[in-house]
């Protein structure tokens, strides 16, 4: 398994299309998290579809978030290039264990590194526990836009 970011209790890895699994579409359709996506509901095909979309562009990365021990995925990371910034979002199936934090931590070393460009994320005003987790990552908000800038 090759890890693209390694954190204390998680690792981010390229997502595949045996990721797409009960788990993962349970996560996407359930209506907590759904509150703050797309509001679509994701059957296999979808899911298939959306991924197969994104593995064949340059300027988006979907990583996988996976237990450093145990190898189980917890959520996702996307980064996708847009122009001079590169916008990250994360779902996590299992949230209030510091897994976001951790993965959001992880996609924008990931991104200096490897892009060497700042790094924003799209977080609507009610996901009280994704603002907290993009600010345990070092991001500051401008409420106007809605927008997180990492410096």
């Amino acid at each position: 398994m090759k890890w693209e970011a390694r954190g204390r209790v998680v690792a981010l890895r390229r997502m595949t299309f045996l990721d797409i699994t009960d788990k993962y579409l349970r996560w996407l359709n359930d209506d907590a998290t759904n509150a703050h996506l797309s509001r679509q509901r994701w059957n296999r095909r979808q899911a298939w579809t959306w991924l197969a979309e994104r593995l064949k562009r340059e300027d988006v990365v979907v990583f996988a978030v996976c237990l450093r021990i145990g190898h189980g995925m917890v959520g996702t990371v996307k980064v996708e290039r847009n122009g001079p910034v590169a916008e990250l979002g994360v779902l996590i199936g299992q949230p209030g264990r510091g897994y976001g934090t951790e993965a959001i931590t992880l996609g924008v070393q990931w991104v200096r590194r490897t892009w060497r460009c700042p790094v924003r994320a799209g977080i609507k005003t009610a996901n009280a526990r994704s603002i907290a987790a993009f600010a345990n990552a070092g991001f500051t908000f401008e409420p106007e836009s809605v927008w997180a800038n990492h410096a």
